[in-house]
């Protein structure tokens, strides 16, 4: 059983080594990660321990035959929705309804047509591709519904509590409504984040030319207040020029560079600095956000951008957060075409260099007239 690098992973299933070299000779020149199996027993070994993303399978074997590796491999939980298309010389209706019926989802007689072929594989994979993702969706909203009762569980009984006490002590009115309009702030911060998270998935996102430098510009102004607050100074590196890239000017102020304006905010002791530096790296422009903060561990780090799980903490001033906010910003920022990548060392672990650097990489739009069009 041999391995090639590469994108989509196809398992080949034949008995004989002249049909696997053909369809590797065939399917290789597409990019697709081949392994293949010389028998049922290989085939099965090998799915026990790996998913791959489509199967090719050879109906006769001499070990166990095709029909039964089928049946096998749709006993496994990971391997459910993964197509599996027969390959055969048998051409009768009754082998084809056979191989249909073992869970294949598809079945291609020997001798092939070599388009034809790559033409199935590729609608298999592009269904298969879309009933994962729509699985992985679900998911995320199953646990976006779990998190979203629990958390609004808290502010919301915290508040019917604060009211009952100011009928009873109206002396404690003026500091329990503050406390109450913060909760009631949150709750709708985190309605509004999923909220924003929901749209996106479903209606998308419409890029065009903005100007990098005047939306950082716009995301501290909105900060300044915060930043003031906490005495905080910030840096900027390369905000005298203009970057053009290709995004959506709404969302990368308030989903984006906001978010880890407030991250950076909340996360830096009073007094630090922020230094936020915009190049250009071929054809791709890069913003630098690097704060002194607490940083994260290790662990927190791995779950930074997994939506199902929780990633909130207390600022060092005490503020509150949702927990979403780097999800949020890896979605829009793969919506732009662009990637987001996050370095980050702890307080407790780096005395000295402790602190949490984050790097946008965008897509160089080389022609700001096209703004106006």
């Amino acid at each position: 059983m041999d391995s090639t690098e590469g994108g989509l992973k196809v398992l080949l299933v034949d008995d004989g080594p002249e049909n696997l070299q053909v369809l590797g000779q065939l399917l290789r020149p597409r990019g697709y990660a081949l392994t293949a199996a010389t028998n049922g027993a290989q085939a099965l070994a090998y799915v026990q321990q790996h998913r791959p993303d489509l199967v090719l399978l050879d109906l006769m074997m001499p070990d166990i035959d095709g029909l039964e590796v089928c049946r096998r491999m749709r006993q496994l939980p990971h391997m459910g929705q993964v197509p599996i298309l027969f390959l055969s010389a048998r051409s009768d209706q009754d082998s084809i309804n056979s191989g249909l019926e073992a869970g294949g989802d598809d079945y291609v007689t020997k001798p092939f047509n070599a388009r034809e072929l790559l033409n199935r594989v590729e609608k298999h994979l592009e269904r298969a591709q879309a009933i994962f993702d729509l699985d992985l969706r679900n998911h995320e909203y199953r646990e976006l519904l779990h998190v979203l009762s629990h958390d609004l569980a808290n502010p919301l009984g915290t508040i019917i509590s604060f009211t009952e006490l100011i009928g009873g002590e109206p002396e404690l009115g003026p500091e329990l409504i503050e406390k109450i309009a913060r909760l009631a702030d949150n709750s709708l911060e985190l309605i509004d984040l999923i909220r924003r998270m929901r749209f996106l998935d479903e209606k998308g996102i419409e890029v065009g030319p903005v100007n990098l430098r005047e939306v950082i510009l716009e995301a501290l102004d909105i900060s300044r207040t915060r930043l003031v607050a906490k005495e905080l100074t910030v840096e900027l590196e390369g905000g005298s020029e203009d970057f053009w890239v290709l995004a959506e000017h709404s969302s990368l102020i308030y989903s984006v560079l906001s978010n880890l304006l407030t991250n950076a905010i909340k996360f830096s002791h009073p007094g630090g600095v922020i230094h936020l530096s915009l190049s250009s790296q071929a054809e791709e422009a890069v913003v630098l956000l690097a704060d002194q903060g607490i940083g994260m561990t290790p662990n927190l780090m791995s779950d930074l951008f997994d939506i199902t799980k929780r990633t909130s903490r207390v600022g060092t001033a005490g503020e509150q957060g949702t927990g979403f906010g780097m999800p949020l910003v890896k979605k829009f920022m793969a919506a732009y075409g662009g990637k987001v990548a996050v370095r980050s060392k702890d307080q407790p672990h780096f005395p000295e260099s402790h602190g949490t650097q984050v790097e946008l990489h965008f897509r160089a739009c080389n022609c700001p007239q096209q703004a106006l069009g």
